[in-house]
């Protein structure tokens, strides 16, 4: 403790000036990159390659057979693929993909015979580990 003291009594008004000025540069420099702070992140993580896809399914299910049956609740799930959509997968495969989501997490019992999907959009999203 006693160095650091002797350190800064031993200092002349040109090197406590200098050392103003880094400080003042150092806070200019903090206020104007922070708002870079998360594009640049995210610009490394996906040249480290650390980057996950998901698509977050919203989608209403009604009985095939009965009109008054289901379609009241609107479901929510999260899929780990890059896209459902009818180029990378066919739509029975997608149709059960999603229904199994949907019983995972709901504890249901729907399957794509009985059951169909209504009102369903689809959100891409990215990101990075």
């Amino acid at each position: 403790m006693e160095e650091i003291l002797k350190y800064f009594y031993e200092l002349t008004w040109s090197e406590i000036t200098i050392h103003i000025i880094v400080t003042i540069f150092g806070a200019l420099f903090l206020l104007v990159f922070k708002p870079l702070k998360k594009p640049v992140t995210k610009l490394i993580k996906r040249l480290k390659g650390k980057e996950r896809h998901s698509v977050i399914v919203r989608c209403k299910v009604v009985a095939r057979y009965n009109s008054n049956g289901g379609g009241k609740n609107l479901y929510e799930v999260e899929l780990p693929y890059k896209d459902i959509s009818g180029d990378s997968m066919t739509l029975e495969e997608s149709t059960q993909l999603i229904m199994q989501a949907i019983n995972n997490k709901y504890g249901c019992s729907f399957n794509r015979h009985d059951y169909a999907l209504n009102h369903l959009s689809y959100k891409k999203k990215t990101f990075y580990l």
